[in-house]
């Protein structure tokens, strides 16, 4: 994807103090708890600056125009860094659940579902990382940026639970059946390669090798052969384009010599929530996005995961979006309410 960058796409780097401390207002003064004391306390805050009008001012016209959206919010724990401790949860927040997800972030910063999931991982990868490792049947894994898998292998089975962000898998050829679960899918593995991504209780399959099947509840199993790849939800699954290569674009090839091509991002077809959720996992922020159709606008094309930031800049000029940053958030929003006006 060549795509010319607008200056006015262009992020800050880093977020705002001013702007973070006018989010922690925002989100106090809403709390139930909240008194005389702390009014006092943003009135003095108000009259410190005019800056800091200025930044309330900006975080109230956002919160109104937010207009009931939902959207992927990634909240990590005390400590998190960005190895394999790295914390990390995505899910969809209304806009009462986004300020409470706010008021962890800029306070205590603390997540328990993330904890739960923590306490249920057995290999994970940080914001911007990737990992390979072998399983104990001697299966390949390789974990995406910002992933978790848990895995059960025992005599009669091998289960693989992709927890969150994405997992391209190789399988080791024997009798006991290797499945991939992923929100309310399973996919088994017919001797085979194959990715799996999940993006809440929705996500993709692309086989690269050999065959799968792809089972939501107790319906008819879905069979995927070598470049097909398909799309799941709670409501069913559907074909969705093809699978290039016998390796995902993001895979790097350890047979590979140091004149390797690096790992590339590349989408077809796919929605932007989906592009905007991987891009955010390999260090392009906190990203909201304010407008539900903005969020179906589909994208094919191929970018660099190492610059994530130019990245959703070329993305979001396909899509005629700016950009935002308000406290800990990056904020998408279209430049024109064109996009939007099919929702209502």
């Amino acid at each position: 994807m060549t795509v010319p960058l607008d200056p006015d796409l262009r992020l800050n780097d880093p977020a705002d103090p001013v702007a973070v401390e006018a989010t922690t207002w925002f989100v106090r003064l809403r709390d139930q708890g909240a008194g005389p004391s702390d009014r006092a306390a943003f009135d003095a805050w108000l009259q410190a600056d005019s800056a800091h009008g200025t930044a309330y001012a900006d975080v109230e016209a956002l919160w109104a125009g937010l207009d009931g959206a939902t959207f992927p919010v990634a909240v990590s724990e005390p400590g998190a860094g960005g190895g394999l401790e790295s914390l990390r949860r995505r899910t969809l927040l209304s806009r009462r659940a986004m300020a409470a997800a706010a008021a962890l972030v800029l306070t205590v910063g603390v997540s328990l579902p993330s904890l739960a999931t923590h306490l249920a991982t057995d290999a994970q990868t940080g914001v911007g990382q990737s990992r390979s490792l072998t399983l104990a049947d001697g299966s390949l894994a390789v974990l995406d940026a910002d992933s978790a898998i848990a895995v059960d292998i025992a005599a009669d089975r091998r289960d693989v639970r992709l927890l969150r962000g994405r997992v391209w898998v190789q399988a080791a050829h024997e009798a006991r059946p290797f499945r991939v679960h992923v929100g309310p899918a399973a996919v088994r593995d017919i001797g085979t390669a194959f990715e799996v991504s999940r993006y809440g209780d929705a996500g993709t399959v692309a086989v690269t090798e050999g065959s799968v099947e792809l089972t939501l509840a107790d319906g008819p199993a879905l069979p995927l052969v070598a470049g097909q790849a398909a799309r799941f939800d709670r409501g069913g699954a559907v074909f969705a384009g093809s699978a290039a290569g016998t390796r995902p674009a993001w895979v790097p090839d350890p047979t590979d010599g140091q004149g390797a091509s690096p790992a590339r991002l590349r989408f077809v077809d796919a929605p932007l929530s989906e592009v905007l959720a991987d891009l955010q996992r390999h260090g392009a922020g906190r990203i909201l996005v304010t407008d539900a159709a903005l969020k179906r606008r589909r994208i094919t094309g191929t970018v660099d995961p190492a610059q994530p930031r130019v990245a959703l800049n070329a993305v979001l000029a396909r899509v005629d979006a700016r950009v935002d940053r308000v406290g800990p958030f990056v904020v998408v929003r279209p430049k024109s309410r064109r996009g939007s006006d099919e929702d209502r």
